[in-house]
């Protein structure tokens, strides 16, 4: 191999690396969003869930507002979960990052 098709060589193995680095970084960060969101969601579902389980203890007005926020929060929240965390198109693959599309042999 010539100087020229080492240097393509590096170059593309470098480019390759980073790539693989930043899927991997996207990953953890989608997993870490997906966590957040499940946890919000368990948090306001509990919270509402208390207010109207305990109706008696809180006016009309709260408990229809509890109602509405849970409602939402499912809403909103499932959909923020499926869109970020779930897209298989959120990230692309892998692939080799030749222009020339050959294959480097050792």
């Amino acid at each position: 191999m010539s100087a020229a098709d080492d240097e393509q060589l590096r170059q593309e193995r470098e480019a390759f690396d980073l790539n693989r680095v930043q899927s991997i970084g996207w990953f953890w960060l989608q997993m870490a969003t997906g966590c957040i969101v499940l946890g919000l969601l368990v948090v306001v579902a509990a919270i509402s869930a208390w207010v109207i389980l305990n109706s008696d203890d809180f006016s009309g007005e709260i408990v229809v507002g509890a109602i509405a926020v849970l409602f939402v929060d499912v809403i909103g929240l499932a959909t923020i979960f499926l869109k970020l965390v779930l897209s298989p198109t959120q990230r692309p693959g892998l692939t080799t990052v030749s222009g020339s599309g050959r294959r480097h042999e050792p």
